[in-house]
């Protein structure tokens, strides 16, 4: 990361916040989501609309949100707290927590199917039950659970080596496919750019699966703590949001490209979802006559990423939402320490939760692909939630903004009554894909696609309550 050096103290570089976005937002596999669900380059317009209509106004009012509340470190409940209240702001911060625990369910999936690439070189992971590989993920959970329980900061750092190769491989990957017929000879489809060919199907199928490229582009009010890095924050700031967005769209975009000179948009394999990954490194090989050895480079990469995401979504969210909250809000209990620093009680309450959600679709999904399959779209119901509460805020900033006597760097618009309406309008939109996202015609899959975030949210709701009775019995005061 490049800092500049003043006299006062060293600054990070608009650039360089745009990187570390597109870190936290963007992976290889929200490509693959959108080619294999939108029926390949029909995914274009889609993520297009995307863009532009929701991902461009949520990443300037989190740039307006972060220059307003920078002093507060720019997370969604230090911006709900001041705005409406503690009690929204452990809201919030619940529903970020809560959110991470059926996406730690589905990473161990992960390195499981890349496993069997490494070993047989090829797609086995079909012959696999269900049962085995969600017996195998509650092993892989358990052990991540036990290194975070422990303290694991080289792991956490070779995650982060891993994150940034799986980005390098990301953008090697649309070079070297556009490359292949020039550089390699390899030949590649053909792509009819006509409006037939590439207009989306508007029908119940592109509907529900809107929620998966709201899914792709979340996160964004991550990048917001890094405003008060920079050297001028009123230009800089936005400068790098619009950046981000616009990198992550051409990535998306030439991405969607890419694997359409590979596959045929009329005849996408089925286990797309699960494979399409390590189909498309593995064909990149054959074009360069080097065989498997880029599916094995990803197979690693992909392994040792998934990894350190399951100890980082346990450990992260969890000292967050217990370093800002105090136990007014959850019993007191669910502080308590080992000697490794790590919240003990709240470990336990992720096991509870995670294992569940890990042992579940055995009673009710056949096959790997529809179980991961599931996985995304119970994922891309639950964890858009959290931007929910960021548009909440943005609502409640607008409304108050001379009440609360805030200054700020940076305004998306000086108009209070717009600035309502985008929130509103970011808002709806979320909401609608959500609720959109969970229709399934199959009925074990509807019904989990609705309990799942209803019962995790709704966990929100009890937790205050359980800390008043606790503090009654024990006549404790509300301090963490």
């Amino acid at each position: 990361m490049k800092q500049i050096r003043t006299t006062d103290r060293k600054y990070i570089s608009w650039y360089a916040v745009v990187l570390i976005g597109f870190t936290m937002v963007w992976g290889f596999p929200n490509v693959i989501n959108g080619f294999a669900l939108f029926g390949g380059i029909r995914a274009i317009v889609p993520w297009i609309a995307v863009f532009l209509l929701y991902m461009l106004p949520y990443s300037l009012m989190v740039a307006e949100l972060g220059s307003v509340f920078s002093r507060e470190g720019g997370g969604v409940s230090s911006w709900l707290l001041k705005t409406a209240g503690p009690m929204m702001a452990f809201y919030a911060g619940w529903t970020y927590w809560v959110t991470q625990l059926p996406f730690i369910a589905q990473t161990p999936n992960n390195i499981i199917i890349a496993m069997s690439w490494i070993v047989y070189e090829k797609n086995d992971v079909n012959s696999m039950s269900v049962l085995f590989t969600q017996l195998v993920s509650l092993a892989v959970f358990a052990a991540a659970l036990y290194l975070s329980s422990r303290g694991m900061s080289a792991l956490k750092k070779l995650g982060s080596v891993a994150g940034g190769a799986m980005i390098v491989l990301s953008l090697l990957y649309i070079a070297l496919v556009f490359a292949a017929p020039g550089l390699a000879g390899a030949k590649v489809n053909t792509i009819d750019w006509s409006w037939s060919a590439i207009k989306p199907e508007f029908d119940v199928t592109t509907i529900t699966n809107f929620s998966v490229l709201v899914f792709s582009v979340v996160g964004m009010e991550e990048v917001a703590p890094y405003i008060t890095e920079m050297r001028n924050p009123k230009k800089g700031f936005p400068k790098s949001m619009v950046w981000l967005v616009l990198i992550v769209m051409v990535c998306a975009l030439l991405g969607t490209v890419a694997m359409g000179m590979m596959f045929n948009s009329s005849a996408i394999p089925a286990d797309m979802v699960t494979n399409g990954g390590f189909y498309a490194f593995r064909l990149l090989g054959e074009y360069y006559h080097i065989g498997n050895a880029l599916l094995i480079i990803y197979s690693v990469c992909w392994i040792i990423y998934n990894l350190a995401v399951i100890v980082l979504s346990i450990d992260a969210p969890l000292r967050i939402l217990m370093r800002g909250t105090n136990s007014d809000y959850i019993p007191k209990p669910m502080f308590r320490q080992n000697r490794h620093g790590a919240y003990i009680n709240g470990l336990k309450l992720v096991a509870a939760i995670v294992c569940p959600l890990i042992i579940l679709p055995v009673f009710g999904i056949s096959g790997i692909n529809n179980l991961v399959y599931w996985l995304v779209k119970v994922n891309s119901v639950t964890t858009p939630l959290v931007n929910l509460w960021v548009f909440a805020a943005y609502f409640l900033l607008k409304k108050r903004h001379e009440n609360l006597e805030l200054s700020t760097d940076y305004q998306l618009t000086k108009s209070r009554g717009f600035g309502m309406f985008l929130a509103v309008w970011c808002f709806a939109i979320t909401a609608a894909s959500c609720i959109a996202g969970m229709y399934s015609t199959d009925t074990f899959e509807l019904v989990m696609n609705i309990a799942t975030p209803v019962v995790l949210v709704g966990l929100g709701v009890i937790m205050p309550r359980l800390a008043r009775r606790w503090n009654i019995r024990h006549g404790a005061s509300g301090n963490g």
